[in-house]
C-alpha cells in the first residue's frame, strides 16, 4: 500500500475544501494527523477520521482523488478510543481551509490513541500466529513433530516395567 507524504496530504485535503459545497468539519487521527500538524515526515497510508463521513464530504474525497491523482483511502476509523474529554482538546490544523475545518487531538492524546493502536496490532499478529499453530496441529503438521527422533522410544516392556516399579514403590 502507497504511503502519502505530509505535502500530499495537505494538498489532497485542500482539493477535497474546494470541492465542497458546503462546511463539513473533520476529526483526522492516527499517521495523517501526525503528519499534518505534528511534522512526522513519515507520512501515512491512508486519512483515518473520529467524526463519520458524511456523504457530501465523501463526493468531496472522490472528486480531490481524481483532480490531484492522489487515491488516499478516507474513512472513519473503526477502532479509535480517546479519553472522557477527547473533543474538548482538539486543534485546528490547516487553518487556511475554508470549507474543511480539519482537526486533530493533541499530541498527547494522539499518542495515547497510537500507543493503543500498537497494543491492538500486536493482539492481532498474536491472534495469527495462534490461529496458524492451530491449523497446523489439526492439519498434523505440527512443529513439535519433527522433534520426536531426539527421545529414543522404550520398548513397551520396558515402559510397563518401570511403571509398575513406581506404583509399588509408592504402595509400600
Amino acid at each position: 500500500m502507497r504511503v502519502y507524504t505530509p505535502n500530499e496530504l495537505r494538498r489532497f485535503l485542500e482539493s477535497v475544501d474546494a470541492a465542497l459545497t458546503r462546511r463539513a468539519k473533520v476529526v483526522v487521527i492516527g499517521g495523517a494527523a501526525a503528519a499534518l500538524e505534528y511534522g512526522v515526515a513519515t507520512g501515512t497510508r491512508d486519512i483515518d477520521t473520529w467524526t463519520k463521513v458524511q456523504n457530501d464530504l465523501m463526493v468531496a474525497v472522490e472528486r480531490a482523488r481524481q483532480a490531484t491523482g492522489l487515491a488516499v483511502p478516507f474513512a472513519q476509523s473503526g477502532v479509535a478510543d480517546g479519553p472522557e474529554d477527547f473533543e474538548s482538546r482538539l486543534k485546528r490544523a490547516l487553518p487556511h481551509l475554508r470549507r474543511l475545518p480539519v482537526m486533530v487531538p493533541e499530541k498527547h492524546i494522539l499518542r495515547l490513541d497510537q500507543v493503543h493502536s500498537v497494543f491492538d496490532d500486536l493482539r492481532r499478529d498474536a491472534s495469527r500466529r495462534q490461529d496458524r499453530v492451530a491449523r497446523s496441529v489439526l492439519e498434523k503438521r505440527s512443529p513439535h513433530s519433527k522433534m520426536r527422533h531426539a527421545w529414543p522410544r522404550r520398548p513397551a516392556s520396558a515402559t510397563k516395567a518401570s511403571g509398575e516399579a513406581v506404583l509399588n514403590s509408592n504402595i509400600s
